[in-house]
């Protein structure tokens, strides 16, 4: 990563080619971010948008992507709901109506990141998804010790259509979590039930 040097003397291109390279790195989405805000949102399509944002901390700055790329104007409709793709774009949606003085609708996020799951505990968001990671590692270290020992893949019978074929898939059922239920989801993480307070 040493060469990826000064982010603001590379291309858009080349900033691109690095976050695919390195996606968890921060700093180039946040540069990405802003040089897109900038474009005001003309030469960039929703994907583009979306995977830039991923593990951007900042919602001013998706917010201000999504105000800058946006075709039509929405202040004056009344938002009932909206099904986020992530927490932290729920956050930015959120944030964006508060900004347009627009009341906070039903907004659901995916992830359970602290901060929504904060959120979703003082109403300020409907809801978020945690996703049972202590199966999914489970799950995961079974897949490799069979791999490992030579048996292959374990069999499953849960598949799923990827457009071409059923694929087959080891299924962990994700969980909604509202301010109704999120003591008795996160009651056995202390961390998660520090947030609740």
């Amino acid at each position: 990563m040493e060469a990826v040097g000064n982010l603001k003397s590379l291309t858009t291109d080349e900033l691109t080619s690095v976050i695919k390279n390195w996606p968890w790195f921060g700093a180039a989405r946040r540069e990405l971010c802003e040089r897109m805000s900038k474009m005001g949102g003309s030469e960039w399509g929703k994907e583009q948008y979306a995977d830039a944002a991923m593990y951007i901390a900042s919602r001013t700055i998706v917010s201000d992507i999504a105000r800058s790329s946006r075709k039509e104007d929405y202040s004056d409709k009344d938002i009932h709901g909206v099904l986020s793709p992530n927490d932290g774009i729920a956050r930015a949606i959120i944030t964006s109506c508060e900004n347009a003085g627009q009341q906070i609708p039903v907004v659901s996020g995916l992830d359970a990141e602290n901060e929504s799951v904060e959120w979703v505990w003082s109403g300020r968001q409907y809801s978020t998804v945690a996703k049972p990671t202590d199966a999914l590692v489970a799950e995961t270290i079974d897949i490799i010790n069979s791999l490992k020992e030579g048996k292959g893949m374990p069999s499953t019978d849960v598949t799923a259509d990827n457009g071409v074929k059923d694929v087959a898939i080891y299924e962990l059922p994700p969980v909604v979590v509202t301010k109704e239920n999120a003591k008795e989801v996160f009651a056995n993480d202390p961390g998660r039930m520090e947030l609740l307070k």
